[in-house]
């Protein structure tokens, strides 16, 4: 007469099989956390270019001041995970705020009309909002983010030409 239940073995067998199945699932999780992160950080640096140009566009006066900036000027350098924006009043320079990119990301690569740079200050210029690249007009600068971790990277890309803001 057989008894029912489960033996050692077959427990064993089931335990392990849940075991790699867990693995997969947590590996996986890890990959898309990656890669949210990555996106997340690219587009908060989109965001704060669009609004650094909505800025000067729409003439907004900043906080202690009596008019609005001529122009903001914000540095990237390769290798930090930080950038730095600037506005001018007339030719006063001030410091605005040192921005931070997200989590576990930095500036790898910079190229300014498809040359490696080490580091870029894009300038938006008031009364149209011009756009150059380390005082050159109607350059192509890419901005390129990589994820610590995992290596990943996506693309900023400021058209000098059009104005146009975007990703890659």
């Amino acid at each position: 007469m057989k008894k029912a239940g489960f033996t050692l073995i077959e427990l064993l067998v089931v335990i392990l099989i849940m075991g790699m199945l867990t693995t997969i699932v947590i590996v996986n999780f890890q990959a898309q956390r990656q890669s949210q992160e990555i996106e997340a950080a690219r587009q908060d640096v989109l965001s704060r270019l669009r609004q650094t140009q909505s800025d000067l566009l729409g003439g907004r006066i900043l906080s202690g001041e009596t008019a609005a900036a001529a122009s903001y000027e914000m540095t990237f350098t390769t290798g930090r995970n930080t950038y730095q924006i600037d506005y001018f009043i007339g030719t006063n320079r001030k410091a605005f705020e040192t921005m931070k990119t997200l989590q576990n990301t930095t500036v790898q690569q910079i190229t300014v009309a498809g040359s490696p740079r080490s580091s870029v200050a894009l300038r938006f210029t008031a009364p149209y909002g011009a756009i150059t690249a380390d005082g050159a007009a109607n350059q192509t600068v890419q901005i390129q983010l990589a994820h610590a971790k995992s290596g990943r990277t996506k693309t900023v890309v400021i058209d000098g030409v059009s104005g146009r803001i975007g990703a890659q």
